[in-house]
């Protein structure tokens, strides 16, 4: 579904990414884990199209992304929940979903349609569709979040860090609504800075350091990796 071929990106004279190579097949999930600033949000930016890559190859599919805007990337299929969640404050759970509608030319039976599917999969969401997004806990707008970008019909979903800020707790939840979405038949490339739920939840992954892949490999296998094991999950 998706393949980056030597993805090299940066900002301005730094550069972050020194040639990615992935691929995330449908179905998957896949996790990129390494440290903070070692390229990981980088490259869900530069698929997405807020960061215009250097050089190398992005392809969704048949087709080319690289170079594209956001918007053109939205349409081809591609969603991003950005780190932050950076829902909409003052605009109730409703309103910021349809907001996940813009991507495509969605009529009203349409947007009610996808919404529905949404509070299927969230049913919190849907006892809260009247409430504004700022009064909803962390757990609750990463929820939100997820299921705007779920709006948006997307065959390629990209989570930015959506355990950051958040419980324990809450993380577990959230982990678990990720493995819901995925079942339902959503693709997912996760960046996490918890690398050990991200592995227990992916179906394989990629370690960057200093924007570079330096192993890859089944999630299982990469939580037995003494040097992954070392380095990312505590021990």
């Amino acid at each position: 579904m998706l393949r980056c071929d030597e993805l090299r990106a940066g900002y301005g004279p730094v550069v972050a990414l020194h040639g990615i190579s992935l691929t995330v097949s449908q179905g998957e999930i896949v996790t990129l884990i390494g440290a903070n600033g070692a390229g990981k949000s980088t490259t869900l930016k530069a698929i997405i199209g807020l960061v215009v890559p250097t050089g190398g190859r992005i392809a969704l599919g048949p087709d080319r992304i690289d170079g594209l805007p956001p918007e053109a990337v939205a349409r081809r299929g591609v969603a991003l929940v950005p780190e932050g969640r950076r829902i909409f404050p003052g605009l109730t759970v409703q309103e910021n979903l349809e907001v996940g509608t813009a991507a495509w030319d969605a009529r009203r039976a349409e947007r009610a349609a996808e919404m529905e599917k949404v509070f299927a999969l969230f049913p919190r969401l849907a006892e809260r569709r009247r409430q504004l997004g700022w009064s909803l806990s962390g757990g609750e707008q990463q929820m939100l979040a997820i299921g705007r970008a779920l709006m948006s019909r997307p065959k390629l979903l990209l989570l930015d860090e959506p355990s950051l800020g958040l419980a324990p707790i809450v993380v577990e939840e959230v982990f678990r609504l990720i493995e819901t979405v995925n079942r339902a038949g959503m693709t997912i490339l996760l960046v996490e800075q918890n690398a050990a739920m991200a592995l227990r939840a992916a179906h394989r992954g990629y370690v960057i350091e200093r924007g570079r892949v330096v192993t890859e490999g089944p999630a299982a296998r990469l939580i037995a990796d003494p040097e992954v094991v070392a380095a990312y999950l505590g021990a």
